[in-house]
């Protein structure tokens, strides 16, 4: 009964955290300096209007989620660079919308971006992260290897 307890209570609080940082960055949309995030350890500043999503990994979560965390540790261990976006970042909402317009739909746990974290690879975007996520995520890796472009 208590880890049942545990487990609701930590499923609140992080829900908690997830409403207050989407009002706290919808709130604070002015204070966008141009700054973006980096492997979750260093700010820099980005001077590009838009990124190039055909070179880039981008990926949209939190420090804090299962999935996320497994996705990043996936990519930290793989050696592969990727941009990383927060909820506390103050364009992390429009921010994602943009990529979702952009894209369309996803692939993995979801078809319409409804888990975290989410991945753009090249030309495919991905919901949540599983074995087979992470399977297909690094064949849209290994593509954009064979086809000459950047990661």
């Amino acid at each position: 009964m208590k880890k049942r307890y545990i487990a609701l209570t930590l499923s609140l609080i992080s829900l908690a955290i997830f409403v207050y940082e989407k009002i706290n960055a919808e709130g604070n949309e002015n204070l966008n300096r141009n700054v973006q995030i980096i492997d979750n350890r260093e700010v820099v500043e980005n001077n590009s209007k838009e990124e190039s999503i055909d070179k880039d990994i981008v990926v949209f979560g939190n420090d804090y989620g299962e999935m996320c965390l497994d996705l990043k540790t996936f990519l930290d261990e793989e050696g592969y660079e990727y941009t990383s976006h927060l909820p506390s970042s103050p364009d992390f909402y429009n921010k994602i919308e943009e990529y979702k317009k952009m894209y369309g739909k996803s692939q993995g746990l979801s078809s319409n971006f409804k888990y975290y974290p989410i991945v753009f690879v090249g030309d495919q975007a991905f919901s949540g992260f599983d074995n087979i996520t992470k399977e297909e995520i690094k064949e849209a890796i290994l593509n954009c290897e064979k086809d000459s472009i950047d990661i």
